[in-house]
């Protein structure tokens, strides 16, 4: 190991063109220049991010999205500019051309109702209905786009029209509220098999859970069983007496008022709680939509990875501490290999990454703008940014298929990449490229997103 070891690193010195790809069995030197000129020759150049730029540069996605049902978007940080205005233009491009009807956001499932309604009809204030979101919805970017959502749907030239959800199930608003709601709606004995639960639901607050005897814990469950249940075995009952939609929204509402309980309890993984939920969630929304049609969720880069990762504790290469295994996120609890066992091929990522610029991220529970210089080497944005493409963004699809030996065994060796969360607490995680996603789109240089002034 250590004439291994004593080679490597004098054939790095001689040539720095070579980079090691690291495997869970071994370590390879493969030859950066002739990733680079693989990635030059696939490279998908998009000229502009703009909404309302050409979209023939995205022409090239559409055979490899045709079959697809799911398309998972991801973001390597809470708060780029860039990100969200690309998103927006892929998002209207396959609206327009990929029978794209529906958009499921990384926003509480309760929180997006009301935006659908807006959307949809037009009705309601986007300000107003954007103070209830997370901060990284607050944005000029996300608040452009639900505009120009609202305007498409409610054009009457537009025949199809697009549905906005939010998937996620932290967090549980009116939920229990609108649960019973429906019940009064479509079960003639609501006064006898459903109104005497609600006052248990309705004591329910995340916080207030560890202080609840077993009984009143027991309860709740037994209430959950009971209702879902009932859900089921009147579905066609209920259907006809409401709508597909407002029955699998009632479904997906008790479903994300279970996560939270399953969230709180002791031994349970929290992630894998939210990420089964989650999963639950986008299946009751895929259900909403015809078969034919495309969805796409839109969350960070660690929800939508179809692989397992490794999260550090440091920002750069020069901090002593280094990662952990401890750190690793597993398959089992990560959304995104949900999705892809669920789902198979018809599940489609697009990691979003970059070489430097801004972001806003929290710090002491503020939000503030922050930089980021130029990638250490060996990592995987350094090395897309070294390649000349002549556009500053890109597209890229991992298709082993398509690849050379060492450009496959590059991308499915263990790479640092960019994943910045809703703090910036980290820089780096270590992934495995072409397991993660099935394609990245690169921007050279970022900006934060602009935040809006909600008071």
């Amino acid at each position: 190991m250590k004439r291994f070891i004593i080679y490597t690193l004098v054939i790095l010195a001689i040539s720095p063109a070579l980079i090691i790809a690291q495997t869970a069995d071994e370590s390879t030197l493969v030859n950066s220049l002739k990733i680079e000129k693989w990635i030059e020759k696939n490279a998908v150049e998009i000229q502009s991010i703009e909404p309302d730029s050409n979209d023939k540069d995205l022409l090239k996605l559409s055979p490899i999205l045709k079959d697809k049902k799911i398309i998972g978007m991801g973001d390597a940080t809470h708060g780029t500019k860039e990100f969200f205005v690309l998103k927006h233009k892929i998002i209207e491009y396959l609206i327009r051309n990929e029978n794209c009807t529906a958009m499921a956001l990384e926003l509480p499932l309760h929180t997006g109702v009301p935006i659908n309604n807006y959307v949809l009809t037009g009705e309601g204030d986007i300000d107003e209905l954007l103070k209830k979101a997370w901060w990284w919805h607050k944005t000029e970017e996300i608040k452009d786009f639900l505009v120009w959502l609202k305007d498409y749907n409610t054009n009457p030239d537009n025949k199809k029209k697009v549905s906005f959800y939010g998937f996620d199930s932290q967090g549980f608003g009116n939920n229990v509220f609108q649960i019973f709601e429906y019940f009064k709606k479509v079960e003639p004995r609501f006064d006898e098999i459903i109104k005497p639960s609600y006052d248990f639901m309705a004591e329910y607050d995340f916080f207030n859970y560890a202080s609840f005897t077993p009984y009143r814990k027991q309860k709740h469950d037994e209430i959950i069983n009971k209702f879902k249940k009932i859900l089921e075995t009147n579905q066609d009952k209920y259907i006809a007496k409401s709508s597909k939609e407002e029955y699998l929204l009632t479904k997906a509402r008790l479903n994300t008022f279970r996560a939270n309980i399953e969230m709180n309890k002791e031994n349970t993984s929290y992630m894998k709680a939210r990420s089964e939920a989650n999963l639950e969630n986008i299946k009751y929304i895929s259900e909403m939509q015809e078969p034919d049609s495309k969805i796409v969720v839109w969350a960070h880069n660690g929800h939508i990875t179809s692989d397992e990762y490794i999260m550090q504790e440091f920002f750069n290469f020069d901090t002593k501490n280094g990662f952990y295994e401890i750190n690793r996120q597993t398959e089992d609890i990560l959304l995104g290999c949900m999705l892809r066992k669920y789902f198979g091929d018809k599940y489609f990522t697009i990691g979003f990454e970059f070489n430097s610029g801004g972001f806003a991220a929290l710090e002491a529970r503020k939000v503030k703008e922050f930089t980021v210089d130029t990638p250490e080497k060996n990592t995987l944005p350094y090395l897309l940014n070294e390649a000349k493409v002549k556009s500053d963004c890109y597209f890229l699809e991992l298709n082993k298929k398509k690849m050379d030996k060492d450009t496959y065994s590059y991308f499915r060796s263990v790479q640092f990449v960019h994943e910045i969360g809703a703090a910036y607490v980290s820089r780096y995680v270590k992934k495995v490229p072409i397991t993660s996603y099935n394609s990245l789109i690169f921007i050279r240089n970022t900006t934060a997103a602009q935040m809006l002034d909600l008071k």
